[in-house]
């Protein structure tokens, strides 16, 4: 256990890394502060006292291009080639799965990271704590954009995510809400922050 929790943490710090070797860890949060208006570097000793006017052009080309993007909704249809089959209930219930997890939401938040961040990551998964559709099977579909700079896999160079080995999605939690959602056999004074010296 002991093993396999270093080499996870090793991967993280890989993973680090190479957004910062890349200059992603620098640049999407540059043009993030570039379409807020945030354009002008900080202030120096010689130029606090100047005007720093901020015409922005950017947010205006990025809500257009979203606008245009979002302007066709996305829908998941079945379809068959068999004449007599009738795939009216699937698509009823695929139009009714994409609201319960509100995934029009998620496809403007998903827009604007495109848009403003160079590209996005939607995350579906399967929660088995979340209480069923039909109010009685436990568990239910979620999904949830991912922040590129928390998104890690195995081969950044691989743009198929089903041949990558592993993909790792970073979050901040508290000690006590990690220690809550630990196995039972686990000491729980083990599970420190990440600041604290071990």
């Amino acid at each position: 256990m002991g093993e396999s929790v270093t080499r996870m943490w090793r991967d993280y710090e890989n993973g680090v890394k190479y957004l910062a070797d890349t200059g992603l860890a620098r640049k999407i949060p540059m043009c993030v502060r570039f379409y807020e208006g945030n354009q002008w570097p900080t202030a120096t000793a010689n130029t606090r006292n100047f005007p720093r006017p901020v015409v922005n052009i950017v947010k205006m080309i990025c809500r257009n291009k979203k606008a245009a993007i979002l302007a066709t909704p996305v829908r998941h249809r079945y379809h068959t080639n068999r004449e007599d089959a009738s795939l009216e209930q699937f698509n009823r219930f695929a139009e009714y799965a994409a609201k319960k997890i509100g995934l029009e939401r998620l496809h403007m938040r998903a827009m604007g990271d495109g848009t403003v961040k160079g590209t996005y990551c939607m995350h579906f998964y399967w929660d088995a704590e979340a209480e069923g559709w039909n109010g009685v099977t436990p568990g239910a579909l979620k999904a949830e954009c991912i922040d590129m700079l928390h998104l890690f896999v195995e081969n950044p160079n691989e743009t198929d995510e089903q041949k990558q080995k592993w993909i790792m999605i970073s979050s901040r939690e508290s000690v006590a809400a990690v220690r809550a959602k630990a196995d039972d056999d686990v000491n729980g004074d083990d599970i420190v922050s990440d600041e604290k010296d071990v």
